[in-house]
């Protein structure tokens, strides 16, 4: 079982198992480290230096990367891009389409590299927390019944079980959860896309009209994973609670749960499909979604105008 401990690591009171067949890391891991570093790479054509630092540093991480060292690589990841987002330095002056284009892979490369180091963890719940307030927690299990709930500072996911189960993998399931409130800063300005629906749903407003929309980042941007990569259309929905600040409820003005849709640019944007706001009270909003991906609650204002 892992335990939190001081901020940045975490503390074992087992050692990790020797690596199984269809367990480990391996070439698997370095493989998702290398698309990782290409895709932040190929993301941006500014010289930013302080892009090029974190992609050295994790690439530095991810040589000869073994089994029993994945929980030291899954701390070592975390951290750069705790520091990333803490101060990006030069990103800040990137365009707003290149900074989504940079949160897009950053949030799609950090999934995909821990997808596959946790198989290098124990069974067991690891807890990860970092001084700009990222935060880690992963289950591992071989075989699991009922609901398993991850819970960090700001947000929890409750799933069932059998979601993360695949009789097609070897080795132990993984549920994921990690929190970025540093993200915002990559994705200000982010567009946002409601699904059809929503422009008769909302206050009235008919389909010949033109329904403008601002918004506002309320939440943390957590992400959720699981070992499968396929979680575009669960067959049970997830449920996330988000904290966040206190809201007053007023005409033409909604909290939105919402998820980043990586879209067909690569740049991503803020979307409803796929996940429903159960409710707001007291500061704090529940969703359920039938995706998994990174997740926020948004304070979208409208604004209608008729032809």
């Amino acid at each position: 079982m892992w335990t939190s401990a001081a901020p940045g690591s975490i503390s074992a009171t087992t050692p990790p198992p020797a690596p199984t067949p269809g367990g480990g890391t391996g070439a698997t891991a370095s493989q998702a480290g290398s698309q990782f570093l290409g895709a932040s790479m190929a993301c941006t054509t500014t010289s930013a230096k302080s892009l090029s630092r974190f992609i050295d540093r994790v690439n530095n991480l991810q040589k000869n990367l073994k089994s029993a060292m994945a929980k030291d690589t899954i701390q070592g990841i975390m951290q750069e891009v705790d520091e990333l987002l803490e101060t990006p330095g030069d990103l800040e002056n990137l365009p707003p389409s290149q900074k989504h284009c940079m949160a897009t892979h950053l949030l799609t490369g950090l999934e995909s590299a821990l997808r596959h180091l946790s198989r290098g963890l124990p069974e067991g719940t690891a807890t990860f927390n970092y001084s700009a307030g990222t935060q880690l927690s992963i289950k591992v299990q071989k075989r699991g019944d009922g609901n398993v709930t991850l819970s960090l500072n700001q947000a929890n996911m409750q799933l069932n079980w059998n979601l993360a189960q695949k009789s097609a993998h070897r080795g132990p399931s993984v549920v994921g959860l990690v929190s970025t409130p540093g993200m915002d800063k990559l994705l200000a300005e982010a567009p946002l896309v409601l699904e059809p629906e929503k422009h008769v749903a909302l206050h009235g407003t008919p389909k010949d009209s033109l329904l403008r929309v601002s918004h506002v980042l309320l939440s943390d941007v957590i992400s959720a994973f699981l070992r499968s990569k396929n979680t575009q259309n669960l067959r049970s929905p997830v449920t996330f609670t988000f904290s966040h600040p206190l809201v007053s409820s007023e005409p033409k003005r909604e909290v939105l749960c919402v998820f980043w849709d990586h879209g067909q640019n690569g740049c991503g944007h803020w979307a409803t499909a796929g996940c429903k706001t159960l409710g707001t009270r007291d500061g704090s909003t529940t969703c359920h979604c039938t995706r998994l991906s990174s997740h926020a609650i948004l304070m979208a204002s409208y604004d209608v105008q008729t032809d």
